[in-house]
């Protein structure tokens, strides 16, 4: 079949050579179709040499043969005298055919990389670029950068603090990006230099990351101070300085203000420009803003987050009316505002952030998982308003929903089902939220023995989902000692840590220690929220001996 498909390839690629403009067509969609087809019959077939080159053909026949200044044009920003690049995850790029195409065959290449890393470890092809099996070698080192910068972006989601490999590759591509990028291409030298700081943080070297932020904020200072995209970066440059901060000293008031400055000034200038349309960016920044707040109403700063996610929901707004997808991202931002709102205690404002979800409500629009989460969100605001029929009625509807439209391992009835270790974490976290709100709802209804079950068994799920983690945690850091103690300085080198000993080490450690890296902030502030309800039931029972466990236990993580 490849052999096959490379014959038109070479057949359509002469007679694309020999054709007018006007006669084009969709010839060039259609030879990148057949470009993919041959890659994806050479994986098949295991031969990943030769699917890796074809990869490499049509990146190379893209951008020198063909549509090379059509893919500079597309990512290229400019301010003055000089020339940059934007994002690879904008969409302003992706209005070119070329450039789509481009980010396709980078993200084929990356996954089927990734596929082989997962195989064997020690598989060296994952650091090789597919700029690498180009047969001409790019000339542009803006466009180089790019396309490293584009590599690094698409092994973004496959990075946890547990995949020391892929923190390699990620970081190979992003100093290569950095190279090729110097002093000629600042802003996409300042986002490189933040990729490599996250990159430092995941790996614990934490002087580094520092060191690399406040270097992106120099770059970005000293160039376009009035561009969206370089507020965005000195903006994530700050987020990022303070989560550092607040993780290792408690406190980074002076970063998140800063940071925060920086993105209502973004808002402001895109909604000038009309820039904010680029909603491929925005959806990025949007992402890092709840995931401060998340941090921030972990370490009970309400008013920090508060701040943050109205910025967020006003970019989320604004995009929905030319983007529907939006919807699900305004809505999880109004949930959040509403639920932080009632942690403060102010409850008639919260209940204006909940009724402009619901006025926002459009049956069938939002993802599952967010329809169900925001009605569970919602019953704990009613029930917390004394709302108790209200509240058992929103938690009827939310079951309903989740029974009719998810898997069968969900069941926000009283759980009793023994598969939950087979769900994703997000439906672990979505379980363990249900069982506390229904626990909630028995409380408020006086059935005391209900109120324990179900709160107990949220605790379970989510200890359990914690406990997971930090299994893996600890095999990442007994694999990283081991290597350190080699004498080789290859991260595809080392042997697989004995999964027992890690097994073992997690068994008996006290909770607190289970939450093994510093993302998991949203359930870390879930966990304490469930133990402090926990502390609630008892002490309402009589039990003083399960309260002071229970109280004892939330006052650990805190």
């Amino acid at each position: 079949a490849a052999a096959a498909v490379e014959l038109s390839i070479r057949s359509m690629s002469q007679w694309i050579a020999q054709a007018t403009q006007d006669s084009l067509g969709n010839a060039l969609e259609q030879l990148c179709k057949r470009f993919e087809v041959a890659a994806l019959a050479y994986q098949y077939n295991h031969a990943f040499t030769e699917a890796a080159s074809m990869y490499g053909r049509a990146v190379s026949w893209i951008v020198c043969e063909h549509s090379g200044e059509e893919i500079t044009t597309a990512i290229s920003f400019g301010s003055g005298q000089s020339e940059d690049s934007l994002p690879p995850a904008s969409s302003e790029c992706l209005k070119s055919v070329a450039a789509t195409w481009l980010l396709q065959f980078v993200d084929r290449y990356v996954r089927m990389c990734a596929g082989r890393l997962v195989r064997d470890p020690s598989e060296p092809q994952a650091l090789i670029s597919v700029q690498e099996y180009m047969p001409t070698q790019l000339e542009n080192r803006m466009l180089r950068g790019w396309l490293y910068e584009a590599e690094s972006q698409f092994w973004q989601p496959l990075v946890t603090p547990t995949t020391k490999y892929v923190l390699a590759v990620q970081q190979a591509h992003l100093q290569r990006a950095l190279d090729c990028y110097g002093d000629s291409a600042p802003l996409g030298h300042a986002r490189c230099l933040v990729e490599l700081a996250k990159v430092d943080r995941d790996s614990g070297e934490i002087e580094q990351c520092r060191d690399r932020l406040h270097a992106a904020m120099e770059v970005t200072k000293s160039r376009y101070r009035d561009s969206v995209y370089v507020l965005g970066v000195l903006a994530e440059s700050y987020a990022w300085q303070a989560v550092v901060q607040i993780e290792h000293e408690g406190q980074a008031t002076e970063a998140i203000g800063a940071c925060a400055r920086l993105w209502a000034l973004m808002l402001q200038r895109a909604s000038a420009d009309n820039i904010l349309l680029d909603s491929g960016y925005m959806r990025g920044v949007v992402g890092l803003m709840q995931q401060v707040a998340e941090l921030l109403m972990s370490r009970r700063l309400y008013t920090l987050a508060t701040e943050l996610l109205q910025t967020a929901f006003r970019i989320s707004d604004l995009c929905e009316q030319s983007d529907r997808s939006w919807a699900s991202v305004a809505m999880s931002c109004l949930v959040t505002l509403g639920s932080s709102s009632l942690l403060c205690g102010n409850s008639g404002t919260a209940a204006e952030y909940f009724s402009n979800a619901a006025s926002r409500y459009e049956p069938g629009v939002l993802p599952v998982h967010v329809e169900v989460s925001a009605k569970i969100a919602y019953a704990s605001f009613q029930l917390a308003c004394g709302d108790v029929a209200g509240g058992a009625e929103t938690m009827q509807g939310a079951g309903e929903l989740a029974r009719n439209s998810l898997d069968a391992v969900i069941s926000l009835a009283r759980p009793t089902s023994k598969r939950k270790d087979a769900a994703s974490p997000e439906t672990l976290v979505l379980l363990s939220r249900a069982a506390h709100a229904y626990s909630q709802l028995a409380l408020k209804q006086g059935t005391l023995a209900d109120a324990i079950d179900l709160g107990i068994h949220s605790y379970r799920i989510l200890n359990s989902l914690l406990k997971s983690l930090s299994v893996a945690h600890q095999r990442a850091m007994k694999e990283q000692l081991r290597s350190s103690e080699r004498v080789e300085d290859d991260p595809f080198a080392d042997p697989q840590p004995n999964a027992a000993d890690a097994d073992a080490d997690a068994e008996g450690k006290d909770e607190s220690e289970f939450i093994a890296f510093g993302g998991n902030w949203e359930l870390q502030r879930l966990l304490i929220d469930v133990l402090a309800h926990l502390a609630d039931v008892y002490s309402v029972r009589g039990s003083t001996k399960e309260v002071d466990y229970f109280v004892k236990k939330a006052l650990d993580l805190s």
